[in-house]
């Protein structure tokens, strides 16, 4: 693979709720969540405040694994999937 690609999209719906819909629809296909980072909640652990972040880690086993047998070095983050999620500074969402 060459290089990481970038794609940015603006949502109405808040972090919260765009999460909600994206693991649901993940769970549906049955492409499996590998993992789940909220920034807010682990800021608010140490007590900092910031405006909602998440990023959700997700991939199809069978094609990841293929892949990481030909070349082992993809399993740092080629092989699978990431959606970063966060709020703009200024609000215009709905619950």
């Amino acid at each position: 693979m060459s290089g990481n690609m970038f794609m940015h999209a603006e949502c109405r719906r808040s972090v919260g709720e765009t999460v909600r819909l994206l693991k649901a629809s993940l769970s549906e296909k049955n492409i499996p969540l590998f993992a789940e980072f909220d920034h807010k909640l682990n800021a608010e652990g140490v007590g900092m405040d910031m405006p909602g972040a998440t990023v959700l880690v997700f991939g199809n086993p069978a094609v990841g694994t293929r892949l990481m047998l030909k070349a082992p070095s993809l399993a740092r983050q080629e092989a699978w999937s990431s959606l970063t999620l966060c709020e703009p500074e200024e609000k215009e969402i709905e619950e």
